[in-house]
């Protein structure tokens, strides 16, 4: 397998994704439960999510993906690595003795969700694996934040961040988990960052950690000036930021009914990552990464991204042009 994805990154650049895998039990909830009290849920069943949502949503856009994010020998990695190989997503790294976690998602019924998490062996990755992964100046390679909290998944992947080919393109995600990424850890990492991505609440915390006001100047302060910054706002859009020098720009958002929240984050930075692997322009990843978020979040469930097709034919269909979606960012 190892050597089937070096093979591929040879004829063509590919994203090469760290992000954490695990299976991901969703319930619809009609609220939280309060302490001491517990709710029905209306569904439950298992699916594959987490770092396979941002994997699967690059590579439903035409581009080689490699997982250098551990599996287990189990059978929630069982499950886990059929889905891969459904989306034709390669295998990076070697397997692990133990088994992928677990994650229960309640899913209010305004579409908002709250996860609590059980890690198994993808939150245990091997430095001395990573540094077997064949990278190559044209690939590109994700870290999601929410891995950089707690335990030494942040120390290992933060450390090979910066041990990658200076040509290779690093994005790298806030996450959910935020507020308990490491200084440390942020200050050694985010410097690499070619593109940074982060929700509204993602860079609120970031700029309170960091005793700064505008979420884009905290997250500036902590990123070359030449990297890219994409902060998503929700139905608001997203707001982009070529460089340190330049004008934020608003891209707005195309708005459908919100159902479920799960990876929808991770849908739109696959999407991104995709189309700037393409080649695309910057303002035209991020239109089309809001349009596939769009997708997303009106229905019910992890890995709902639009295939490159799809999302063509939408823009068509619309009369979707990239100049009347933007608008310089006031603040």
């Amino acid at each position: 397998m190892q050597e089937l994805s070096d093979q591929k990154s040879l004829e063509h650049p590919r994203l090469i994704s760290t992000a954490a895998v695990s299976l991901t039990l969703p319930m619809q909830v009609p609220h939280l439960p309060a302490e001491g009290t517990s709710v029905t849920a209306s569904s439950s069943f298992a699916l594959v999510g987490d770092g396979f949502v941002v994997a699967s949503a690059a590579a439903r856009q035409g581009v080689p993906v490699s997982l250098a994010s551990p599996l287990g020998t189990g059978t929630n990695s069982h499950a886990v690595r059929a889905a891969l190989m459904e989306e034709g997503i390669e295998l990076a790294v070697e397997d692990m003795v133990g088994d992928t976690g677990m994650s229960i998602s309640l899913i209010q019924s305004d579409g908002l969700m709250t996860t609590v998490r059980s890690p198994g062996v993808e939150y245990d990755p091997q430095l001395s694996d990573l540094r077997r992964v064949d990278v190559h100046p044209e690939d590109w390679v994700y870290v999601a934040g929410q891995d950089l909290a707690g335990g030494p998944a942040g120390e290992v992947l933060s450390t090979w961040a910066t041990e990658l080919p200076e040509e290779t393109k690093f994005v790298a995600s806030l996450g959910g988990a935020i507020q308990d990424i490491p200084m440390p850890i942020l200050e050694k990492i985010l410097p690499r960052c070619d593109v940074l991505t982060m929700n509204l609440r993602q860079a609120t915390v970031l700029a309170r950690r960091l005793n700064l006001g505008d979420p884009l100047e905290a997250a500036r302060s902590l990123v070359p000036e030449s990297a890219i910054l994409v902060w998503r706002r929700g139905r608001r859009g997203s707001v982009v930021q070529q460089d340190a020098h330049s004008q934020p720009i608003a891209v707005r958002s195309f708005e459908r009914p919100r159902v479920d929240t799960t990876g929808v984050g991770d849908t739109h930075t696959g999407v991104l990552i995709a189309s700037l692997l393409q080649g695309r322009d910057l303002l035209e990843a991020v239109l089309r990464a809001n349009i596939a978020s769009s997708f997303a979040v009106s229905k019910f469930g992890t890995a709902l991204c639009p295939r490159a097709l799809e999302l063509d034919e939408f823009m068509a269909q619309e009369g979707v042009h990239v100049s009347d979606h933007i608008e310089t960012y006031e603040g």
